[in-house]
């Protein structure tokens, strides 16, 4: 291997070690948000907190895949979209589901939870965006 290809492939290992340490910093974010949210969600009786909630996990769960497939080929990286993709389908019928429920039920969220929880959610993701940009 020529000097030329070896410089190239140390940058590129370099490369995806920085995307590893920020796809691990955006994941505990995330991860963190689910647990707020969540706990939010189910204390407050918001089924908007509780959906956002399982989007932070669900990112969380693809930065994890994420990872694990940086040093993989493209197929599986192509499999971590599909993964990302699935896991939002199901956590979103989960969702339609609680929501009927909840009209059958009656149930009214404690407002000013969803709010301040929101907006930490909001910032939680502005943040995950700029890291990523």
């Amino acid at each position: 291997m020529d000097h030329c290809c070896e410089a190239k492939s140390q940058e590129l290992g370099q490369l995806r070690e920085a995307q590893g340490r920020l796809l691990k910093i955006v994941l505990f974010i995330n991860l963190g948000m689910f647990v707020i949210e969540f706990g939010a969600g189910f204390w407050s009786q918001s089924t908007a907190l509780l959906a956002d909630s399982l989007d932070m996990l669900g990112d969380a769960l693809v930065y994890g895949f994420s990872l694990y497939v940086l040093h993989k080929s493209p197929k599986w990286r192509v499999s971590a979209a599909i993964l990302k993709g699935a896991i939002i389908a199901a956590f979103g019928a989960g969702v339609l589901i609680e929501v009927v429920r909840r009209m059958f039920l009656d149930i009214l969220p404690r407002a000013e939870w969803m709010g301040a929880i929101g907006f930490l959610a909001l910032a939680a993701n502005a943040l995950c965006l700029y890291l990523l940009t």
